[in-house]
Formats: structure tokens, sequence, C-alpha cells
């Protein structure tokens, strides 16, 4: 899926020279095609992002910043994975390559449908924003969890006298193993 922002001037739905965000989610070949044919750069694969070394995800050359990075995908569900995301960024555009729905995208994306974006770096700036503010809601989430269950086993209340012994045995055998 392509989406540009500020749409083309004519109503299409591609990308055009004047757009300062171009965001690529699980881009079909065509639309990579296209936009390598707009832009003259390089768009980076699923497999090329997984396959950086981390002293190779930034880069900088000819006035392009690039930037590879995991972030976590389907953190809602039981069962969130790592997905790739690449940002080129230039003076005057910021392409952005992602292959799963993130929360991080969809809030800059909405947040500039209004409203053009002023500059790539704004761009940029808003999604850095954005993934550093997912991040805290994740660690937060994972935090009240931890918590949650750190009750459940620590704190057990003991109705008879036999089980609070038993409860006592086990609870400080649990905190011997939980430092």
């Amino acid at each position: 899926m392509l989406t540009v922002h500020p749409p083309h001037p004519e109503g299409e739905p591609a990308p055009h020279r004047t757009a300062v965000w171009i965001d690529l989610m699980n881009p079909d070949p065509d639309e990579a095609a296209l936009v390598r044919e707009l832009t003259g750069l390089q768009l980076p694969t699923r497999d090329e992002l997984a396959s950086l070394e981390q002293s190779s995800r930034m880069s900088f050359e000819h006035d392009c910043l690039r930037l590879a990075a995991p972030v976590i995908a389907d953190a809602e569900t039981d069962h969130p994975s790592l997905s790739q995301i690449g940002l080129i960024v230039t003076p005057s555009q910021l392409i952005s390559v992602h292959f799963e729905r993130l929360k991080m995208f969809e809030t800059v994306s909405a947040k500039y449908g209004a409203t053009p974006p002023a500059s790539s770096a704004h761009v940029f700036a808003a999604l850095m924003e954005g993934y550093v503010a997912r991040l805290a809601d994740l660690l937060e989430e994972a935090r009240a969890r931890l918590d949650q269950i750190s009750h459940q086993v620590f704190r057990k209340s003991a109705t008879s006298s036999r089980r609070a012994l038993v409860c006592i045995a086990r609870r400080s055998e649990e905190r011997r193993v939980g430092k």
C-alpha cells in the first residue's frame, strides 16, 4: 500500500516530486519500482532489513540518512512479533518502508491527513516520537502485567494453619528463586 503526504495535486494515488513523505506498507514490486523511478533511491526489502547487522542499521551518505530498525508488531495480541522498518530521509523527502500495520505509522499518517507535513525532518521527528511513545506504552503495559503476576505469586492468602505453613515455605522458595 502506498500513501503520499501531501497527496498528489491532481488527486492521483501516485507519488509525486513534491511529496514530503512517501509511506510504503508491504509494497508490491510495482509500487517499489514507481518510488525508485521517482526518487532514484533503492528501497530496502524485508530480507535486507532483517539481515542488517546492528552496526549497519544507520548510514549517511550523499545527503541521505538510511535507518533500519526492528519494531514490535501485533503487540495487542497474544503473539507479538518483530517487524522491520526502513526509513530514508533526504533534505526534501522521507520514504518509509514497513511490512505490518504499525501504530506509529498510523498515528503520524493521521496527523498529516489534514495538514501536510512541513518537511521530511518534521515527519522523521514525528515518527521517532511515535516510536518512543509506542515503546513506552508497551513497557508500561508489560510492567502492569508483571506486577499482577507478582501479586498473584507472592501474596497468596492462607485459610488454614497447615496451608499457611505450606504457603510460607512455598513463598520463601519463590522469593529465593525470584531474586
